[in-house]
């Protein structure tokens, strides 16, 4: 969009609400009931394609805290008696995402909808119900994907190594964003998850190391400059999670030098700006005044940020006409509920700017 972000975010706003209205196979009556919009395993239509990039763009926004609502299933899904049934089999890579895909959005509509009960606020049966069986169903999915994994890396050799981990970053992300979900206030729950933090940074070293491996003849001399480019989801959301969630001081730092080497841009964000984000985010939380990583690092040790010291609900504002700066808003956890208020930060920094590391060069070869 030309770095047009609001317009950006209404246009991805009012694409779901239109592919939900025209999605075929719908009586009217039930769209009213069940307005969820249905996500196909098989790509034969345009608005199949369109579907699928939509909904992987709101789950990235939501990511990022970019609140866009929507419920949406996997077509063999809705023709189960039970809601989010995974399969027995993965047939690709592409069909175990859309499941998880659709994990993490179900998981991130329950938080919200959690977050937005009146204080205090009893957890309605519904929402501790929806909450057991969507852990049924990750815990299904990952033994599935296991199950799968010989078959899929046989038909997909040269993709496996990179979108495996991905694939079980992302699901380890997830168990911590439901584990979480019935608790929207609570920033310490997340310190029960340090391991679960450390193996999402192993397997972005995994890839990492995969795709530098594959360069390893090259020298440094040799690799290009990296050009910007675009992908739909990857590495970035989950690095700039265990940023903003994981307390551990060394884990918390290597997962924003590796946003730092984040070559590309993954629907609006890039690495350097969701580096400068997070950055932003350990400053308040650790009581540095914006300096830099050397500066930074010397910050809060393994013991963590204290309870009162912590934010949560933290989203970024991306306006029409990039100057060079974005908008953090965020809610302080040692606040009073009833006087509690959203706090503003800004970040500088230059948009769309691409690491010239070794990692970034490497992935732009082609080679």
């Amino acid at each position: 969009m030309r770095e047009r972000f609001k317009t950006a975010n209404a246009h991805l706003g009012n694409g779901l609400k239109l592919l939900t209205e025209i999605r075929p196979g719908k009586r009217e009556e039930e769209k009213k009931r069940n307005n969820k919009l249905l996500v196909s395993t098989e790509l034969e239509s345009a608005d199949d394609y369109l579907v699928e990039a939509f909904t992987r763009f709101n789950i990235h926004s939501s990511l990022f805290g970019l609140d866009t609502r929507l419920l949406y299933t996997v077509n063999s899904q809705a023709s189960s008696a039970t809601e989010h049934s995974i399969p027995r089999a993965f047939a690709n890579f592409r069909i175990a995402r859309l499941y998880l895909d659709s994990l993490i959005s179900a998981i991130y509509n329950l938080s919200h909808e959690v977050a937005s009960l009146p204080a205090p606020f009893p957890i309605p049966r519904r929402f501790t119900h929806t909450h057991s069986h969507l852990r049924t169903s990750l815990d299904q999915w990952h033994q599935t994907f296991r199950t799968s994994l010989p078959t899929l890396i046989t038909h997909s050799p040269l993709i496996a190594p990179l979108v495996s981990p991905l694939l079980q970053t992302y699901h380890i992300m997830s168990t911590i964003l439901l584990s979480a979900s019935l608790h929207p206030r609570d920033e310490l729950i997340y310190d029960s998850h340090t391991a679960e933090f450390t193996a999402m940074l192993a397997h972005m070293r995994g890839v990492w190391e995969t795709i530098l491996s594959a360069h390893a003849p090259l020298g440094l001399d040799e690799l290009p400059s990296p050009p910007g480019f675009t992908a739909d989801m990857g590495f970035i959301p989950t690095l700039f999670f265990v940023v903003l969630k994981c307390r551990v001081g060394s884990l918390r730092r290597e997962a924003l030098e590796g946003l730092g080497g984040a070559p590309h841009r993954e629907g609006l964000w890039d690495g350097i700006l969701a580096q400068e984000v997070g950055r932003r985010v350990v400053e308040i939380e650790e009581g540095w005044a914006p300096g830099g990583l050397k500066e930074i690092r010397n910050g809060v040790g393994e013991g963590g940020v204290p309870a009162e010291a912590r934010v949560y609900g933290a989203r970024v504002v991306l306006r029409d006409g990039w100057e060079g700066k974005a908008e953090l808003r965020y809610r302080r956890c040692g606040v009073e509920r009833d006087d509690e208020e959203e706090e503003i930060a800004e970040v500088e920094v230059e948009f769309g700017s691409i690491s010239s590391g070794l990692l970034g060069k490497c992935m732009f070869t082609g080679r």
